[in-house]
């Protein structure tokens, strides 16, 4: 073969390795900058790269971003990717083919698939809730009841001041909060997802929405609460007189060739770390690591000690939080 075959063959095999090891963002962020380089009306947009920003961020993230485009003849320079000559329309065809190929690949077409998901089950979302804000949320309580004060902070914000409160009644369900939620307006759950009207609840059909992880952060250690809590009121789920709740949308995410071995690699070592801990042979941190070890604080042993069913057998078989005054505050723990 000639020298020039040889050559293209190379570049051909180089282009292809390399394509299939892109995360599904960054083949098509550089499948974007191939056809601008084949026009010539877009190719000056082409010629110098800022991978800092949102849209080529992906490129230099992912394994064989960078590679590609020094093979298309880019250079790095004060933080910009530079290329002086557009590559000769043979290089660009072998670019396009090669990336062609890796969109074929599995892991591409799970990621669009995936993002297609994405797309169809926000739209589905947006359906549920008009339908659920059709539907009134449970009554606020007169000023003259026992009321809940409830304090859900949302974990997706920049900001922790970010939160919803609401008084609730100590007979309200969880369900009820879940229906509260989804009619707010906030823009901090605009990418809430997967709302489903189950119809096995004990006082008729509820909504969740399985995109939420709903956590009482109230006391230590913290309880993350689900679909089976739903029918539960919130006096039994040891909320009263007043709770704290973090909310975090749960993310779609979408995994790439090179994150499907760093996950195992990153799974083998918490198995091995775990066996460790388990043997116990090294012994625990000062305090100690289990449950079990930890000694009870002062006001612990007061509250187990002075602990009393405040709302009846009800009260006494759920385990509601216990309140004691502890150098002249008033503490609440969880028995």
């Amino acid at each position: 073969h000639s020298p020039g075959f040889v050559k293209m063959s190379s570049l051909t095999n180089s282009f292809e390795g390399l394509s299939v090891l892109l995360s599904d963002t960054a083949l098509d962020a550089i499948s974007r900058i191939v056809e601008d380089l084949a026009q010539p009306e877009s190719q000056e947009r082409a010629f110098v790269l800022n991978l800092k920003t949102k849209t080529k961020k992906c490129i230099s993230e992912s394994l064989g971003g960078l590679r590609f485009l020094e093979i298309l003849g880019y250079e790095s320079r004060s933080g910009f990717y530079m290329i002086k000559a557009v590559p000769s329309p043979q290089v660009i065809s072998e670019a396009r083919a090669a990336l062609t190929i890796g969109a074929s690949t599995e892991p591409y077409l799970l990621a669009k698939a995936l993002e297609d998901s994405i797309s169809v089950a926000q739209s589905k979302a947006l359906a549920a809730r008009e339908v659920m804000r059709s539907k009134p949320t449970a009554a606020v309580p007169e000023e003259d009841m026992a009321g809940l004060r409830l304090v859900v902070h949302l974990a997706n914000t920049t900001s922790s001041s970010e939160k919803l409160e609401r008084i609730f009644s100590p007979d309200d369900c969880l369900c009820d909060v879940i229906h509260w939620l989804g009619c707010s307006h906030a823009k901090e759950l605009e990418g809430s997802h997967t709302f489903e009207l189950q119809d096995h609840g004990s006082n008729g059909p509820f909504w969740w929405c399985h995109s939420w992880e709903l956590t009482d952060v109230t006391l230590r250690p913290k309880k993350i609460l689900d679909a089976q809590d739903a029918n539960k009121t919130l006096h039994a789920l040891g909320l009263w007189p007043s709770a704290h709740l973090r909310l975090q949308i749960k993310e779609y995410q979408s995994r790439t060739p090179q994150s499907y071995a760093r996950a195992d690699s990153v799974s083998f070592v918490d198995s091995v770390v775990a066996s460790r801990r388990s043997s116990n042979n090294g012994g625990y941190r000062l305090g100690g690591e289990s449950q079990k070890q930890r000694r009870l604080k002062p006001s612990e042993v007061v509250a187990v000690a002075t602990s009393g069913g405040r709302f009846g057998n009800e009260a006494e078989s759920v385990e509601p939080h216990k309140h004691v005054h502890v150098k002249g505050k008033l503490v609440r723990l969880r028995a």
